[in-house]
């Protein structure tokens, strides 16, 4: 089974969490062009930033789940 590209998994989590590119950028504190060419596939952050990118968006659906409660 081959592993989906970063930038399908990033668009994907982020539309899951109902969060816009501005928002996720934001949240992220990056611009939100850079944001945009990582989810376009144009360019692709070193692993350590991909890391802390999953592990955001994590915490951001743990608390979105902690709120559903």
């Amino acid at each position: 089974m081959t592993q989906k590209p970063f930038y399908i998994k990033l668009k994907k989590t982020r539309t899951s969490l109902g969060l816009t590119q501005k928002q996720a950028a934001e949240m992220l504190d990056i611009k939100l062009r850079t944001y945009c060419a990582w989810e376009q596939g144009y360019r692709q952050p070193v692993k350590m930033v991909q890391e802390f990118v999953c592990k955001t968006f994590q915490n951001i659906k743990e608390l979105k789940d902690y709120e559903l409660r």
